[in-house]
C-alpha cells in the first residue's frame, strides 16, 4: 500500500507540477504581452483622460495636497506671486509607469501645497518643458511637449503646445494652440524664455524600433504667435544632438549656457546593439546674433539629468548622474549628484560651491560619533588652554610677590603699604581675568550651540538624484522630486529643499527618508498568496536558468518560448544584465526596452521568424 500510495501521489505531484507551469507560462504570456507588446491602445488612453476631464467644467482646489513622488515633470516661479507651479511628471515602481497631469500650486510664504484643477487641461506628460512668462495681467505658463508613457511602458510624444493663463484676479484657464512650423514630437528637450521668445534645442523621439535624437534649435515669438527654426551658417559650430542635458540663460550677457546631456543610437544587423554617450561640454548661445560658440572649459566628467538654473547672475548647476565603475558581474553603476557649481562667465569655467546637504541617515548615526569625537577633542583643547593660561598666570603672580618680599626692609611704612595696595590690585587683576575667562566660556558655550544648530540640519538630507525639478524665486533655489538608485531600487523622490544663496545653506520643508519606497520587482508573481511549497517547487524549476544567469551564459529558445514575450520573460534578468552594461549611463526605461529587443532578435534568429 505504501509503495501505490507513493506512485499515486508522485502521480498527483507530477499533474500539479504541469497545471502550475502552464499556468505560469500563460501568465508570463500575458504579462509580456500587456507590459512588453503595448496592448494598451495609448490614444483610446489618452480619449478616456479627456472625456473624464470634460466633465469638469470649473476650477476645483484641494489645499494641503502635496505632489506624491515623480521626476521629469516641470517646476517654474509664478511670474507675479509668491508661489512656485507644477505640471505633470511620472513615477515608475518597478512593475509599471503612471505618468500625471496634476496641477500643483506651492505657497511659499504659507509653505503649502495645494492642488488645482482646470478644466480643458493638456493630457498626462512627463520630460515635457515649460517657461513662466510675465505679463501685466498676471502672468503665463507655456508648456511644450513631453510624452505620455502607458502604465505598460509606450510612449506616444508630443509636439503641442498650451498656455496657462496666470490672471492676476485668480482665474485660471487653459489653451492650446495648433501653429504650423512647431518642433516635431520630442521628450528630454530644454526651454528659456528671454524678451518675449522662447528658446528649445533638442530632444528625443523613440519610436521602439529607432530613435532619434534632435540638435535644432526652435524660437517661439510670443507677440508673432511664430515659430521659426535657427539655420545655422555653413561649418558654424554647433552642439551634438543630445536630451537629459542643461540649459539655462544667463540674462546680463544675453546668452543661453548648454552643457551635458545624452545621446545613443542603435545598429542593427545580426545583433541589436544601442551605444549611447554621455557629454561633459559647454557652449553658449548668443541670443542676438543666434549663433552658437563652444566654450573651452568642461564640467569634467559628462552628466546627464543634471538641473542648469540662473540665479543671482550665475548659471549654476545641480546633481545630475555619470557613468561609475564597473562591478565583478560587469554591470556598471552610476554614481549621482548633490552638489552644486557654479559656472564663471568671465573665466568660462566650473568651481564647486560648499553648501551643506546633511547627512544620509544611513550615515547618521556614524556622523554623529565623529561629531562628538571632534567636540570632545576641541573641549580637551579648550581645557588644555585654560589650564596653561592659569599656570602662567600663577608662576606671574609667584614672581611678583617673590620680588616684593625681597625688597630693603629699611623702606618706609608708607611704601609697605603701596606694596600692599599693589597686593590688592593684583588681586583686582585676578577677577578680571576671571571676567575674561567667563566671557571666553559664554564666547565659547555659544559657539556649541551654534554647532548644535549644525548638527540639527544634518538629520535632513538632500538626496543625490536626477531630473530633479528646480526652479528659483529671487535668491532662493528650490529642488523638487528626482530619481536615483539605491539598494538596487529605482527611488521617485517627492522632497522640497530650498538653497537660500544669502545664507548659502539647503533647508528642507518636506523631508524622505524613503521609509516609505514601494518598489515591485518585475519578475514578482502576481499571485502573493502562494505557498512556501509552490515557491520551493518554482525554484527548483528554474534552478538551471538562474545558475544560466550567474554564469553569464546567453540563454537559448526552449520549446516551451512559444512567442518572443515568453521568451523574455523566462530570461529577462540577463537580458536586463545586457542591456544595462550596453547603456551604462540610460535611463531605466530605455534598458529595458533595449533588453526586450535583444531578446525578440535572439528569439527570432532561433526560429527563424517561424514563431511569433
Amino acid at each position: 500500500m505504501g509503495r501505490k500510495d507513493k506512485k499515486k501521489n508522485d502521480a498527483q505531484k507530477k499533474e500539479q507540477r504541469q497545471q502550475k507551469q502552464a499556468s505560469k507560462v500563460a501568465k508570463a504570456a500575458k504579462k509580456a504581452g500587456n507590459a512588453l507588446f503595448g496592448s494598451e491602445d495609448i490614444d483610446a488612453l489618452l480619449a478616456e483622460f479627456q472625456a473624464l476631464t470634460a466633465r469638469r467644467t470649473e476650477v476645483q482646489i484641494e489645499n494641503g495636497v502635496a505632489p506624491s513622488p515623480r521626476a521629469n515633470a516641470s517646476f517654474v516661479a509664478h511670474p507675479s506671486k509668491s508661489e512656485l507651479i507644477l505640471f505633470g511628471g511620472e513615477y515608475y515602481n518597478g512593475r509599471e509607469v503612471k505618468t500625471y497631469a496634476e496641477l500643483y500650486f506651492y505657497n511659499i510664504p504659507k509653505a503649502e501645497f495645494r492642488r488645482v484643477f482646470v478644466p480643458n487641461p493638456p493630457p498626462p506628460r512627463t520630460s515635457h518643458q515649460a517657461v513662466a512668462v510675465p505679463t501685466g495681467k498676471g502672468g503665463q505658463m507655456w508648456i511644450f511637449g513631453g510624452d505620455y508613457t502607458s502604465p505598460s511602458q509606450k510612449f506616444k510624444h508630443y509636439n503641442d503646445l498650451w498656455c496657462l493663463d496666470l490672471d492676476a484676479s485668480g482665474k485660471l484657464t487653459w489653451q492650446q494652440f495648433n501653429l504650423p512650423g512647431a518642433p516635431s514630437p520630442r521628450s528630454g528637450h530644454r526651454m528659456v524664455y528671454f524678451k518675449r521668445k522662447i528658446y528649445l534645442f533638442g530632444g528625443f523621439n523613440d519610436a521602439h524600433v529607432t530613435i532619434r535624437y534632435f540638435d535644432d534649435m526652435y524660437i517661439f515669438d510670443l507677440d508673432k504667435m511664430a515659430w521659426s527654426k535657427v539655420t545655422p551658417a555653413p561649418n558654424a559650430p554647433w552642439p551634438h544632438a543630445r536630451s537629459g542635458f542643461g540649459f539655462a540663460l544667463h540674462e546680463s550677457s544675453g546668452s543661453i549656457i548648454l552643457t551635458g546631456g545624452y545621446y545613443s543610437q542603435k545598429k542593427t544587423g545580426q545583433d541589436l546593439v544601442e551605444t549611447g554617450e554621455v557629454f561633459s561640454d559647454l557652449w553658449s548661445f548668443n541670443t542676438s546674433t543666434n549663433t552658437w560658440t563652444l566654450l573651452k572649459s568642461s564640467m569634467g566628467k559628462g552628466r546627464s539629468g543634471m538641473s542648469l538654473f540662473s540665479v543671482n547672475q550665475k548659471v549654476c548647476a545641480f546633481g545630475g548622474v555619470v557613468d561609475g565603475s564597473e562591478t565583478e558581474d560587469e554591470i556598471t553603476t552610476s554614481e549621482f549628484f548633490n552638489d552644486i557649481r557654479v559656472l564663471g562667465i568671465r573665466r568660462k569655467a566650473w568651481e564647486g560651491l560648499e553648501v551643506f546637504a546633511g547627512v544620509e541617515p544611513a550615515k547618521r548615526e556614524q556622523y554623529f560619533q565623529e561629531q562628538k569625537q571632534a567636540e570632545a577633542r576641541r573641549q580637551a583643547a579648550i581645557q588644555a588652554g585654560r589650564e596653561a593660561e592659569e599656570q602662567k598666570k600663577r608662576e606671574e603672580a609667584q614672581r611678583a610677590q617673590a620680588w616684593r618680599w625681597g625688597a630693603s626692609k629699611d623702606k618706609s611704612e608708607g611704601k609697605e603699604k603701596k606694596s600692599k595696595e599693589d597686593s590688592d590690585d593684583s588681586d583686582d587683576d585676578g577677577v578680571d581675568l576671571l571676567k575674561q575667562a567667563l566671557e571666553e566660556t559664554k564666547g565659547e558655550d555659544e559657539l556649541e550651540e551654534k554647532d548644535e544648530q549644525s548638527e540639527t540640519r544634518g538629520l535632513t538630507y538632500v538626496w543625490p538624484r536626477r531630473n530633479a525639478m528646480v526652479c528659483v524665486k529671487g535668491p532662493v533655489v528650490y529642488v523638487f522630486g528626482g530619481a536615483f538608485e539605491h539598494d538596487d531600487k529605482e527611488i521617485t523622490l517627492n522632497d522640497l529643499h530650498y538653497w537660500d544663496t544669502r545664507k548659502n545653506q539647503w533647508s528642507t520643508i518636506i523631508d524622505n527618508d524613503l521609509q516609505n519606497v514601494v518598489w515591485l520587482k518585475e519578475d514578482e508573481e502576481e499571485d502573493s498568496d502562494e505557498s512556501d511549497e509552490e515557491n520551493k517547487d518554482d525554484d527548483e524549476e528554474d534552478e538551471d536558468e538562474d545558475e544560466d544567469a550567474e554564469d553569464n551564459v546567453e540563454p537559448e529558445v526552449g520549446e516551451d518560448d512559444a512567442t518572443a514575450g515568453i521568451f523574455f520573460a523566462r530570461t529577462k534578468e540577463y537580458w536586463l544584465k545586457t542591456a544595462k552594461s550596453q547603456l551604462p549611463n540610460g535611463e531605466d526605461k530605455d534598458i529595458r526596452k533595449l533588453a526586450f529587443q535583444l531578446a525578440t532578435t535572439k528569439f527570432g534568429n532561433a526560429t527563424g521568424g517561424d514563431k511569433k
